[in-house]
């Protein structure tokens, strides 16, 4: 018990002593470890504290000098005595002591001596005279470390969050200081770090402040994975609440911070194009934007400070909901999103392959008609001004492939690819022309030393040939090589080849106007007709003599028959398997309609005997009069032989495509038939059969696959990328976060 008395004695004693110590200094002394003080302490301390800052702080309009150093523009806290707000027995970090040391002989730049916390009490003498000069120059230099930044930001930080909250000032510098900080953004937002900071201070001080700017809304960098920024979650609040519009800005980017959202590598190789092209998607589905009611949740605001001197800061916003907690806006969002990816497909892999021409025309072509107008390139400028003055104010014209070439930026005398060919035909029709040969409609390839035709197009223009126009073209070919076997076409010939034309009422005023084009580049660049023989061999008896009767009827068109026509004739007659010595009768029939007079086999000469011919049996018209008789029995007649050829040559192309897709289809699925594929072995045959089946595979799968087929994944993916750069003049398989095969390959498999 006396044990017990004496100790309690002793500590009364002692209590007493410390007491008296601490009144006399004015400030207790530090002790070894800091422990929290209890909430009323902090308070006083706190109040203290905010007293010191108005009285330290260097407004906007003042200018203080340290060390030598003039430093115009305030925003700092100068002078010998201000606590950390956690820390009441250490300086704030941002305090600039006068009376410290600085090395201005030797000033730390690089900030290497500088430490992870920095404050300005502890850091080097060398680092002092660095972070000096940075404030005298005007805090702007671009190379300045990164530190030294953020130590004029701690300083920033404490006079909104902490010194607003006892004293007026503070608030009539909040704009200032916020616009302080953006401007510093737009300099050091490189930084992650700072970026997400900064960024992050801005946002809470705009909400505490009722300042308000939604434009400021940007990718911030350094903010974790599957976060929003504060910033971001309050503009998202703000427009909810006005029940404004979500522009397209923050709805990718709302997707962009979504942690179950990905994009895919079109979207990350072409940032700028898929952005583009995501507004314009965005606006044709919404217009000005989603419109989005308030929900329930409120925002919850959890700030981390940068400086050490300040606790977190965390608090919910009643008047403002959390958008961000909802999953409708971002399924419509996403759907957006994967329309955007597979538009550019095409270009991606272009500029994965050759990204040196991500800017010619080639690739230009292959991006979306509405994002290549609002990119209004100037070779794309240049090349619609060297397209209209060509073709004016005519139908159609002719056009130098080279020149074309040249301003496709299509170098070199070899023979085009198919990708080059339709890139070309993609690039005019954006820009509202046509081309023949265009190899999407058939087997023909620009020739740039040959001829081609320009031609304006239609705005309901179809992309592909449908089996109507590929029978009007073929039966159309067929025609063109009887008018062209004499060297030339006569005007005749011409206008039967219009009227034919005419005639095909099945096909719409686009192909019309597509076949017409056609048909001058046939004539201009005799093609013959070699590719036409695989459809034409599997005609029966009656479909082949009704086509070389049609044929022989373009031959009379002029009214004579040439022996170099009949030549031709003969060969087709024998492509159709048909009696060449029939071609005679035939010819016959149709310029005597069906009359005993004889026919015209070559011209007259003067030394040749004369014999009368007997008059028709219809009155000839009177001296001129320019009155054209026509027989419509006949017109009739042959208008429904054109029809019936039409229709025979479309039933033919339709079941051969038909055949052909068959075909392809079993190449590919049939593991009988695997080691055809690409010219491939059955081991990689095999593992193409499976990839196909979808678009996309993640690393892992793809080399479960190989390992299904004994194969190294890298090596079999170069060797199937060789063998279809070889044939398509594009890879198979493209890597980036997972293995995407190309659509555009699959499908010419399947044709």
């Amino acid at each position: 018990m006396e044990i017990i008395v004496i100790l309690t004695f002793i500590i009364v004693i002692v209590y007493v002593l410390y007491s008296s110590s601490t009144k006399q200094k004015g400030k207790p002394s530090k002790p070894s470890s800091y422990k929290i003080k209890p909430v009323s302490v902090e308070v006083r301390q706190v109040q203290h504290h905010n007293a010191d800052g108005d009285r330290l702080w260097i407004p906007q309009n003042q200018s203080v000098t340290v060390s030598d150093y003039r430093i115009d523009g305030g925003l700092i806290y100068v002078g010998e005595e201000l606590d950390s707000v956690r820390n009441a027995y250490s300086p704030d970090p941002a305090l600039i002591n006068p009376k410290l040391k600085v090395n201005k002989i030797n000033p730390d730049h690089s900030g290497h001596s500088m430490t992870y916390w920095p404050s300005y009490n502890d850091i080097k003498p060398e680092a002092r005279a660095a972070y000096l000069d940075w404030l005298s120059t005007g805090r702007k230099n671009p190379t300045a470390y990164i530190g030294y930044v953020f130590l004029f930001f701690y300083g920033l930080e404490r006079r909104l969050l902490i010194d607003s909250d006892k004293s007026e000032k503070p608030c009539t510098e909040a704009a200032a200081i916020i616009a302080e900080v953006e401007r510093l953004l737009s300099i050091y937002g490189y930084d992650s770090s700072f970026n997400g900071y900064a960024s992050s201070f801005l946002a809470i001080a705009r909400l505490k402040f009722q300042t308000s700017d939604d434009s400021a809304v940007y990718k911030e960098e350094g903010v974790r994975w599957g976060e929003y920024p504060l910033n971001f979650k309050i503009a998202l609040a703000r427009l909810s609440k006005n029940r404004q519009p979500i522009p397209s800005s923050h709805a990718l980017l709302w997707a962009e911070y979504h942690p179950e959202v990905y994009f895919r590598t079109p979207a990350q190789r072409c940032r700028e194009e898929f952005g583009k092209l995501f507004d314009i998607r965005y606006r044709e589905k919404f217009g000005e934007g989603l419109v989005i009611e308030p929900n329930k949740s409120y925002l919850k605001i959890n700030y981390q400070p940068a400086s050490s001197s300040i606790y977190p800061i965390s608090y919910e916003v009643k008047d403002l909901p959390d958008l961000t907690r909802l999953s409708k806006p971002v399924s419509q969002i996403r759907g957006i999103i994967d329309q955007c990816t597979e538009e550019l497909n095409s270009y991606s892999r272009f500029v994965g392959r050759k990204p040196e021409e991500k800017s010619s025309l080639s690739a230009i072509s292959l991006l979306p008609k509405e994002l290549i107008t609002q990119m209004n390139l100037g070779n794309v400028t240049s090349l619609r001004k060297w397209a209209q003055n060509l073709l004016q104010s005519q139908e159609t014209a002719e056009l130098p492939p080279r020149e074309l070439l040249n301003l496709m930026d299509i170098t070199g005398d070899k023979a085009l690819s198919k990708s080059d060919c339709v890139s070309i035909a993609q690039m005019l029709g954006i820009l509202g022309y046509g081309i023949e040969p265009d190899i999407r409609f058939s087997d023909n390839r620009i020739d740039p030393a040959g001829k081609a035709v320009l031609f304006s197009l239609d705005e309901n223009e179809p992309r592909t040939p449908g089996p109507s126009y590929k029978a009007a073209s073929a039966a159309l070919h067929l025609a063109a090589a009887i008018c062209a076997a004499d060297g030339s076409v006569s005007e005749a010939e011409e206008l039967h080849l219009e009227r034919h034309l005419e005639s095909s009422l099945h096909l719409s005023q686009p192909e019309r106007k597509r076949l017409r084009a056609y048909m001058k580049w046939l004539v201009l660049s005799y093609q013959g007709f070699s590719s036409l023989r695989k459809h034409i061999t599997s005609l029966d008896d009656l479909s082949r003599k009704s086509i070389g009767f049609f044929l022989i009827n373009v031959a009379c068109a002029d009214g004579i028959v040439d022996p170099d026509e009949i030549k031709t004739l003969k060969k087709i007659y024998k492509l159709l398997k048909l009696d060449e010595e029939t071609i005679y009768s035939d010819i016959h029939s149709i310029q005597s309609g069906g009359a005993t007079e004889p026919v015209t086999v070559q011209n007259a000469s003067p030394d040749h005997v004369e014999y009368p011919i007997p008059e028709r049996a219809f009155s000839a018209p009177a001296a001129g009069d320019r009155t054209l008789f026509l027989d419509q029995k006949i017109i009739d007649d042959r208008r429904q032989d054109t029809q019936r050829i039409h229709i025979l040559l479309s039933d033919i192309f339709s079941r051969n495509e038909e055949q052909e897709v068959t075909q392809s289809q079993d190449s590919v699925l049939s593991s009988g038939k695997m080691q055809t594929v690409f010219g491939l072995d059955e081991s990689h045959g095999g593992l193409v059969r499976e990839l196909v089946v979808r678009g996309y595979w993640s690393r892992e799968d793809f080399e479960r696959l190989c390992d299904k087929y004994g194969l190294m994944p890298d090596g079999a993916m170069e060797t199937i990328n060789t063998a279809t750069y070889d044939l398509f003049d594009n890879p198979f398989i493209e890597e980036d976060e997972g293995i995407e095969i190309n659509p555009d390959i699959v499908k010419e498999i399947a044709e």
